[in-house]
């Protein structure tokens, strides 16, 4: 009956076939074999709370070039994809056994270059981090004080399969003081949300 089939619908058929067989994984799948080794490299050594996750290049690709069978790219296609060795990294320690990320947002840039890209956190997630970390450590923290905090506590979430949302220094200037001075942001951007932590307090009271 298939061989009596039409040539036009038999090819249809096979290229119908094909497709599912050679289909592409899962996003998920295609990510942790992408990134599983630089994750692996990146947990083996101990980061720095201060620092954004990182691991020598060079020692990448050694273990890449040794690892007999293993789905891991060259760093240089790692570079490529996510725009710099210093993105793949973050891009790596980001993401969960599963192949999602821990935090919003996607570890590459999104926009075509020359166009501005949309923030993955609001202006009230940037004033819900100032706060939780304001109430954590018992005081409005410094900048310093605040990504020490945060990254202890992003690496305490991603050790327990967690997603935790807390926006980085920048993104909190960017969204609460983006027109104040680069020395003066931080402590603007503290004055914003210690404004509007002591408004929304007030209402609380009078409501």
């Amino acid at each position: 009956m298939i061989l009596a089939a039409p040539a036009a619908a038999l090819a249809e058929v096979a290229s119908l076939l094909h497709g599912k067989l050679h289909a592409p994984g899962h996003a998920r799948v295609r990510r942790v074999a992408e990134l599983g080794l630089l994750a692996q490299l990146l947990t083996e050594r101990p980061q720095p709370p201060e620092q954004l996750p990182l691991t020598e290049r060079k020692l990448y690709d050694e273990r890449q070039a040794n690892d007999t069978g293993s789905t891991a790219p060259l760093s240089a296609r790692l570079v490529e994809r996510y725009g710099s060795w210093k993105r793949a990294c973050y891009a790596a320690w980001s993401l969960l056994d599963d192949g999602r990320w821990t935090e919003g947002g996607l570890p590459w840039p999104a926009s075509p270059p020359g166009k501005t890209q949309e923030h993955a956190y609001t202006r009230d997630e940037a004033i819900a981090s100032l706060r939780q970390a304001a109430e954590s450590l018992g005081r409005v923290p410094s900048s310093t004080a605040y990504m020490r905090w945060r990254q202890n506590r992003l690496n305490r979430a991603r050790s327990r399969g967690l997603r935790l949302r807390l926006a980085a220094e920048k993104r909190i200037t960017d969204l609460l003081v983006p027109d104040v001075p680069e020395g003066d942001r931080w402590r603007a951007a503290c004055e914003v949300a210690s404004a509007d932590w002591a408004s929304a307090t007030a209402g609380a009271q009078v409501g």
